[in-house]
């Protein structure tokens, strides 16, 4: 069954096996599909997000992660772009950052480490190109048969196992990182705008004018601007106020019942009127209605604990 959300933290709620940390960096109301079947020691999902973000992933112990994006304009892991003949392996307490723009559709296949063969242990973590990309198109086609299947007998989820650890093995003995492929290797831009934004975050209280991104990192204001709007479409700006946006967005969750002039004020965030009308414009809610809302969602939780 398709589950359908309106904001990214009801999306990764519901997914087990690791952590998500995330930004939205794209303004308006995001819209999130989310399909999954648990087969017991292998967990499958299906994705859909139609927003720009930033995320940082940390696998849980017991599991290994396995990432293949099927649609989306631009996705990177790690410096790294990520095409269609590519997948993204995550190991047990592995921790990675990245980026997607605009729209993404893929597949997650999480399994239990213990039905993994050794081969998968000498992999790195990281982006992982295959010689054929027949074998991840099959992999992905098998992966969407089972989520439309309403067929879950014990037999038959033994044989969806098999059949996807059988093509996860097919998929690591094809594995071909080539340090001559420029397109794993030849990054600088991209590795540019992770060095720039990383600043931005760690001095996102002193709100560094993009005059002086521009000298501390040798770029000319146009050039840094350029790069920004390619990577994730957006002025340097405007990601500025976004990481603003999203401090607040988690610091709400974090403390539902804070009011939001002190909660302006712990941020770091002035002018209530100037960041509510900001605020409203990434996420479609005031910070007062978003604070209602984690407020209503909580009591509905505790009622269907209550009833459960």
């Amino acid at each position: 069954m398709i589950m359908e959300y309106n904001s990214i933290e009801e999306l990764v709620s519901n997914i087990d096996g690791f952590k998500i940390e995330y930004l939205q960096i794209g303004e308006g109301k995001c819209k999130c599909c989310l399909n999954k079947k648990d087969l017991g020691p292998i967990q499958i999902y299906q994705i859909e997000i139609d927003k720009t973000i930033e995320y940082r992933m940390e696998n849980d112990v017991d599991y290994y992660c396995f990432s293949i994006p099927d649609k989306y304009y631009s996705h990177s892991l790690l410096y790294t772009n990520i095409y269609d003949d590519m997948f993204i392996l995550s190991k047990p307490n592995c921790r990675f950052f990245g980026k997607i723009k605009s729209i993404y559709k893929g597949i997650l296949i999480i399994i239990k480490k213990e039905f993994l063969n050794h081969e998968v242990f000498c992999l790195e973590g990281g982006v992982h190109k295959v010689s054929k990309k027949s074998i991840l198109f099959e992999l992905k086609e098998l992966i969407y048969s089972i989520l439309s299947s309403n067929d879950e007998t014990i037999e038959i989820n033994n044989n969806y196992v098999n059949a996807i650890l059988k093509k996860i093995m097919q998929m690591i003995l094809n594995v071909k990182d080539d340090i001559f492929d420029k397109r794993l290797y030849d990054n600088k831009e991209l590795y540019t705008f992770y060095k720039i934004s990383r600043y931005m975050k760690e001095n996102i209280v002193y709100s560094p004018k993009i005059i002086s991104l521009s000298k501390k990192f040798n770029i000319h204001e146009r050039t840094l601007r350029n790069i920004f709007i390619r990577q994730i479409g957006i002025s340097p700006k405007q990601y500025q106020k976004a990481l603003k946006m999203n401090i607040l967005k988690v610091y709400l969750i974090k403390n539902p019942k804070k009011n939001i002039s002190n909660a302006l004020i712990d941020c770091g965030l002035e002018h209530q009127s100037l960041v509510s009308r900001d605020f409203k414009k990434y996420l479609q809610v005031t910070p007062s209605e978003y604070r209602s809302k984690l407020e209503l969602n909580s009591k509905k939780t505790v009622m269907k604990i209550k009833k459960d």
